[in-house]
């Protein structure tokens, strides 16, 4: 089961803004060391449908699944579509996928600060997942003109997507915090799980927290209507007569808010999952993951995950 890989991960007080609740999932327990999503760089643009990407850091760096390069260059945005293990001090060429149709060119290392890592929205990183396999540069265009329109965009580019939701998303990355000791989170979009994410260390997660809340699911969460039906705060706390049962009020939905984290954090770990391996370097080994609700990937050192990815299937 998830949870006996997954063990001494523990949920921590919902956070919830607009229709989108992210439980953090921290762990008491030691931490992997690893580099970051800070210290991975491109080291060489080949053609369309890879990129070679370096770590900056002595130890080794999982590439996310999703990670996504977004260029003021006349150049292709790319995005990469498997998790990947950079070695320290190292490089690795690793597939890619263009994010739009109409700018050719390639990036060069020497314009790194004109190179913006982002993260692939929800719906094309299940897109692109299920594209892994692939060589075809051009994999994810129609995904992603579909993508847009449903979000009243035109054309097919990533970029535009996040140009036109600039400001809606940087206001959700503002109202999320991070909790000390964060690893991970479960997040749900209209009370509905969609995704999971676990890293090595509260390091590592710091460094992905802005584009996982942004781009990886604020962009799926502002383009969807929050459920009407859904019982929130407001509706508990609108009729106290007084401050004492203000305060009264406030206590039950925090103890529900708790309740409520642990029974979705403990659907998830009761899952059995299967995994087939795709990389490996040194002790650590990058799977492709599934189980009866979820699919995506994970990095596993000595029988222990430590890096997971999981995205509701069917979305």
């Amino acid at each position: 089961m998830l949870g006996d890989l997954l063990a001494g991960l523990e949920a921590r007080q919902p956070q919830a803004v607009a229709n989108m609740t992210v439980i953090p999932l921290v762990s008491p327990a030691g931490e992997v060391t690893v580099g970051t999503l800070r210290d991975i760089f491109l080291e060489q643009d080949p053609a369309y449908n890879r990129l070679v990407l370096g770590t900056e850091s002595a130890h080794p760096t999982i590439l996310p699944l999703g990670y996504t390069l977004i260029t003021r260059e006349r150049a292709q945005d790319r995005a990469v579509a498997t998790k990947s293990i950079i070695p320290g001090r190292g490089s690795r060429e690793v597939p890619a996928y263009c994010v739009q149709s109409a700018q050719c060119g390639h990036m060069a290392r020497a314009n790194r600060e004109r190179q913006e890592a982002r993260m692939l929205p929800l719906g094309v990183r299940r897109l692109a997942f299920r594209h892994r396999e692939s060589q075809d540069f051009r994999a994810l265009w129609d995904g992603l003109a579909e993508h847009n329109r449903r979000h009243g965009v035109t054309g097919n580019f990533l970029s535009s997507f996040f140009e036109h939701f600039r400001r809606q998303l940087a206001q959700f990355v503002a109202e999320f915090e991070l909790v000390p000791g964060q690893r991970g989170a479960v997040v749900l979009i209209n009370d509905r799980v969609e995704g999971v994410e676990v890293v090595p260390s509260p390091g590592a997660f710091a460094a992905q927290w802005e584009p996982l809340i942004r781009d990886r699911y604020g962009a799926e969460a502002v383009g969807r209507q929050p459920d009407i039906n859904a019982i929130n705060g407001s509706q508990l706390l609108g009729d106290a007569a007084t401050f004492e049962e203000l305060l009264t009020r406030l206590e039950e939905l925090e103890r529900r808010e708790r309740d409520f984290a642990g029974r979705t954090v403990a659907s998830i770990l009761s899952q059995e999952e299967s995994g087939r391996e795709r990389q490996k370097e040194g002790p650590l080994r990058v799977l492709d993951v599934e189980t009866a609700e979820y699919e995506g990937q994970a990095v596993r050192e000595n029988g222990s995950i430590i890096d997971l990815t999981l995205l509701r299937r069917g979305g």
